[in-house]
């Protein structure tokens, strides 16, 4: 099978070292990487990414699904250079591909794009959430596929907060806007999520807790009905 992926340009200078730092796997000691794994490919079959030959997410994701351990997105890792492959569907691909997850660090690793035999495209982003004792944090990735951009408000009885302004797909924008910059005092809000004409797609109530980041993913297809129908994917993310 023919698969993509899009990696942190920073890492790719550390692939020539991995076959000489593979380190012992201590289950349980020290510090760990933490790994938000998302699958927002439209026609994707369930995935797992397999880190060592060992799937992160105690579950197989089907589209539109995040990981999620203890009500974190996170998963909790072990650090350090690991082999890096994927489950799909039934069929697992491994090609000795090697990157480094470092200690006490995030990451999202995001399934997106059209898939083609199950698999679309893949990238990671090196998250920086600094939690906060006071607020919440939130941010919006575009993943919806097709020419529409995207805008994210957050509403309640005494606030309006504008989280992204008609923010493209992320296959036309790459890696930006993805830190958690809107900060957010705890409550129940309302968001929408509005398409470049205006119009309300979708609107939903949450609660968002202080000391939590969010995660709001727009996941479908521009024009859809049904189950590729524009929505957001709400993924809660803390230490």
């Amino acid at each position: 099978m023919s698969w993509r992926n899009t990696i942190l340009a920073g890492w790719i200078s550390c692939l020539a070292l991995a076959g000489c730092l593979k380190q012992e796997d201590k289950t349980g000691e020290g510090p760990k990487t933490n790994i938000l794994l998302v699958n927002a490919a439209l026609d994707a079959a369930e995935v797992n990414l397999l880190l060592d030959g060992e799937p992160l997410s105690p579950a197989d994701l089907a589209f539109g699904e995040a990981s999620v351990e203890a009500e974190n997105g996170y998963i909790k890792a072990r650090p350090g250079i690991q082999t890096v492959g994927w489950k799909i569907g039934g069929e697992t691909i491994i090609n000795d591909k090697f990157l480094i997850w470092n200690p006490n660090s995030y990451y999202t690793v995001l399934h997106f794009d059209t898939a083609v035999n199950g698999f679309g495209r893949w990238t990671i982003i090196e998250d920086d959430p600094e939690f906060s004792d006071t607020l919440a944090k939130v941010r919006f990735i575009n993943c919806v596929a097709g020419p529409d951009s995207l805008s994210l408000w957050l509403i309640n009885s005494d606030d309006t907060l504008q989280v992204s302004n008609r923010r493209a797909f992320l296959e036309a924008t790459g890696i930006i806007g993805t830190a958690f910059t809107t900060k957010v005092f705890p409550g129940t809000w309302r968001y929408e999520l509005i398409d470049k004409n205006n119009a309300v797609l979708e609107t939903a109530e949450l609660l968002l807790t202080r000391g939590e980041v969010y995660s709001f993913i727009g996941i479908g297809e521009t024009g859809s009905t049904g189950t590729k129908q524009p929505r957001t994917l709400v993924v809660r993310q803390k230490k």
